[in-house]
């Protein structure tokens, strides 16, 4: 990303690969030879990490990475990076490290899947969601698009999302890092087990680990 453009960006979405930044990355560009490569190449944890440190260097507010069938992963900036958000919700959305799972679905087709996701999120934004629900909302609104062929035709509008997400929408029970510990935990919940509430992974380096989220 042109460091022009970041400067006037507040939410940067990457595709789940990024492959210039993982390049980067891998040949030691981005992090110190011998202190991370040292013991193998990093796991998917810590790619979404560096990947996500690097693009907030730029000094947008949120950095948001769709992970295809894992969800949704969002890390945030500090409250002086984040002006767009209500001024009452930024000590929730301020430093922050999630990934939401994605929700159930009977998918029909997974075209415009990953759009649909961030439109949701960018949605809930605007009506001044906490983070968590705006990432609820982000993957919610990607669940109905599968459920249909087309890309557009099953996009709900707010009440019906909102509705879907009140009833007890559970989320797909896998882990989206397929690697245990590193930092991250789960809410609550043992992910393999079905009939748990709609919970989330919690990075190393969020702001707000071991507290209420």
């Amino acid at each position: 990303m042109d460091e022009e453009i970041a400067d006037r960006t507040e939410v940067v979405v990457a595709g789940h690969l990024c492959l210039d930044i993982i390049q980067e990355i891998r040949s030691g560009d981005l992090i110190q030879p011998g202190k991370l490569l040292q013991v193998g190449p990093p796991t998917m944890g810590e790619l979404l990490s560096l990947i996500a440190k690097s693009l907030l260097a730029m000094e947008p507010g949120i950095v948001a990475i769709k992970c295809g069938t894992d969800g949704l992963y969002v890390r945030t900036g500090p409250k002086e990076q984040l002006s767009f958000i209500a001024p009452n919700l930024r000590d929730d959305w301020a430093n922050r490290e999630i990934i939401m799972p994605c929700l159930q679905a009977e998918v029909k087709g997974t075209t415009g899947a990953g759009d649909t996701t961030i439109a949701g999120f960018l949605a809930a934004i605007t009506k001044g969601c906490r983070l968590i629900h705006a990432m609820k909302a982000a993957c919610g609104t990607g669940a109905f698009c599968v459920e249909a062929e087309d890309a557009t035709s099953n996009i709900p509008g707010w009440g019906t999302l909102t509705n879907r997400l009140a009833s007890g929408w559970k989320v797909v029970a896998t882990d989206p890092l397929n690697e245990p510990g590193q930092g991250w935990y789960w809410t609550s919940w043992d992910p393999k087990r079905t009939n748990e509430p709609q919970q989330w992974l919690v990075g190393p380096d969020d702001s707000k680990k071991g507290s209420s989220l």
